[in-house]
């Protein structure tokens, strides 16, 4: 009774769903989809575990980090999911927008109230990924070339951009709780 009145308050309809031994509530607006709120982060976990990380003290992320954040915040999540695991409450939000007429899905992570990574996917085929990595390795003078992927540490802050079909995109703001995540994905 109680989530059929807050479906009626909020527009959100709530659903559970369980992904291994993860009980994940999910609640989206309108439409229900079959949606794997931990897909976009098993998809990239071995590329990003494998690719070599690149410090570079030059950079400073952290604008970068607030940016995305911000714009983050100014949208209405698609998905809400949230479920526990070893102490840890987990939220994740999904949030489907358009950046220069190209679809875009983002995916916000929380632990306990705070974003620790953000993942975004814009489905153009690879073009932000390769024209981006172009200028990015020119301007620092990096070895590597557009088309592989690469994880950039900058202090406390890191992004990993890659492209498979699509242009992908983390950016966290604290690896404890990334390697956290990532070692709860099967």
């Amino acid at each position: 009774m109680y989530n059929k009145i807050k479906s009626i308050v909020t527009g959100y309809k709530i659903k559970k769903l369980t992904l291994g031994e993860i009980e994940i509530k999910l609640a989206c607006q309108k439409r229900f989809s079959t949606l794997d709120p931990l897909a976009p982060l098993k998809s990239i976990k071995h590329e990003l575990l494998k690719s070599p990380i690149q410090s570079l003290k030059q950079v400073d992320l952290k604008p970068c980090w607030e940016k995305k954040n911000f714009s983050v915040e100014q949208l209405i999540p698609t998905h809400e999911a949230t479920f526990r695991v070893n102490h840890n409450n987990y939220l994740v939000k999904r949030y489907v927008t358009k950046h220069q007429h190209r679809s875009v899905s983002i995916y916000a992570y929380h632990v306990d109230g705070e974003t620790f990574a953000i993942f975004t996917r814009k489905y153009d085929y690879g073009d932000f990924h390769r024209q981006f990595m172009n200028s990015f390795l020119e301007k620092y003078n990096l070895e590597g070339n557009s088309e592989t992927a690469h994880c950039i540490k900058a202090n406390e802050y890191a992004v990993f951009f890659s492209h498979f079909g699509h242009s992908h995109t983390l950016i966290w703001k604290n690896q404890t709780e990334l390697d956290e995540f990532l070692s709860i994905l099967e």
